[in-house]
């Protein structure tokens, strides 16, 4: 069995280029996975936030409720209890706008780490793409390699190494 360095110089260069691509291509589809469940959870976030409030409306006019019951149960003027009521609905408006603001800066971080994800995803695979070029560029750059000391020493015998003839290009 002949063994042509040329011919495994180029299949060398040629698997190093597509073992590039591949871990580019794959790192990429990695990142755009990442990244569509960061969007996602922000997309449940807002949902979320939808719900919270709902609730925290809820818990409002049930406690608004329960304060104008009292009042009506005691016989005093519900006017009397007229800064009550008002505190608590600025304490309504308040939790509302807290769960707001929680939910948009969530939503903006995992939409900003989503990005990211992006990001990375089209960098690897850019490095993937120059890192197989530069391996395509080093196999023929020992392919000539190669041949200029072909050129000035000769080729083993006039031929390439082989496994079963037994010659040691070493010695």
């Amino acid at each position: 069995m002949c063994v042509d360095p040329v011919t495994m110089m180029m299949v060398g260069g040629a698997v190093g280029a597509a073992g590039n691509l591949f871990a580019g291509f794959s790192a990429k589809q990695t990142a755009d996975t990442n990244a569509a469940a960061l969007e996602n959870s922000a997309q449940q976030r807002a949902e979320k936030e939808k719900f919270d409030t709902e609730r925290a409306d809820n818990r409002f006019r049930r406690v608004q409720g329960a304060v104008i019951a009292k009042a009506g149960s005691t016989n005093i003027d519900l006017s009397s209890f007229s800064d009550v009521l008002a505190d608590d609905a600025k304490e309504s408006a308040l939790e509302k706008q807290a769960i707001h603001v929680s939910s948009q800066i969530d939503q903006q971080n995992l939409r900003f780490q989503a990005a990211g994800q992006k990001a990375a995803g089209k960098t690897a695979l850019i490095s993937g793409i120059f890192n197989a070029a530069g391996s395509v560029v080093k196999a023929g750059t020992n392919i000539e390699n190669d041949r200029m000391l072909d050129t000035k020493y000769g080729k083993l015998g006039g031929r390439g190494i082989s496994i079963d003839d037994g010659i040691d290009p070493y010695k």
